[in-house]
């Protein structure tokens, strides 16, 4: 099934995402591995949330969401690194720190910073 979100290429400011948390893969304190599924078609989705310290200011909040299959969700269990992986490999959305929600195939640097 293909998602809504998979329809818009960019879509703006995010407001609340359609997505509800299904199981944890890996947290450490400033990343967040996780999978969801879009309430609205039920696509599954490998999840990263990344906070960056920043000296003097608010943490960076950034968010990547790859779509994943079934098989591929279960295989993650085993080896949660993989999910860092396939966002960077794959068309993904990346919610920025500014609030924009887009889609994109580029590596994701911050994800090169993120340990789990």
């Amino acid at each position: 099934m293909r998602c809504h979100l998979a329809e818009q290429e960019n879509l703006g400011v995010a407001g609340e995402l359609p997505f509800e948390t299904v199981a944890e893969y890996a947290k450490s304190e400033h990343v967040k591995l996780y999978l969801c599924m879009c309430t609205k078609c039920a696509q599954l989705y490998v999840g990263c949330s990344v906070s960056i310290p920043v000296a003097g200011f608010a943490d960076d909040r950034w968010g990547f969401w790859v779509p994943v299959k079934p098989h591929e969700a279960d295989a993650l269990q085993r080896e949660p690194q993989a999910g860092l992986e396939l966002i960077n490999s794959r068309k993904h959305l990346t919610l920025h720190p500014d609030g924009q929600l887009y889609w994109t195939s580029m590596p994701e640097l911050v994800l090169n910073m993120a340990f789990l």
